[in-house]
């Protein structure tokens, strides 16, 4: 599972600033925005017997979506559209990405998703 420091080094990777709910005011309206979403979702693709990603994708872009939009949508307060161009391929497949930070053990070993690297202990030298 990505950690949030991991996802905050990729967006600012891309140059996507975090906007964080910061009040519990704000943090209630995001989750219940979302807890709503995942209710009434769930709920309707059960009751349209959807079963595949690939139907559910569909039943998205032609119903759910459409309908929340024309229920929720409103006027922006200002014309601008601040929005930033999409990353190429290249661009996101060389910046979403886990990274982990080896760590060298007391025995001189590096462990790196279930591979064991010995590091050659260097002579001491100055003493």
């Amino acid at each position: 599972m990505m950690g949030a420091e991991q996802f905050g080094r990729m967006c600012e990777r891309l140059g996507i600033r975090i906007i964080a709910a910061h009040s519990p005011r704000a943090k209630r309206r995001v989750e219940r925005n979302q807890g709503t979403h995942q209710d009434r979702l769930v709920k309707k693709l059960r009751r349209k017997k959807i079963k595949t990603y690939e139907d559910a994708n569909e039943f998205l872009e032609r119903e759910y979506l459409p309908e929340h939009n024309r229920r929720f949508a409103c006027e922006p307060r200002a014309a601008e559209d601040y929005h930033q161009a999409k990353p190429s391929r290249k661009e996101l497949d060389e910046v979403v990405r886990l990274e982990t930070e080896p760590v060298i053990g007391n025995d001189w070993v590096v462990r790196d998703e279930n591979r064991y690297l010995q590091v050659k202990r260097a002579g001491r030298t100055g003493r």
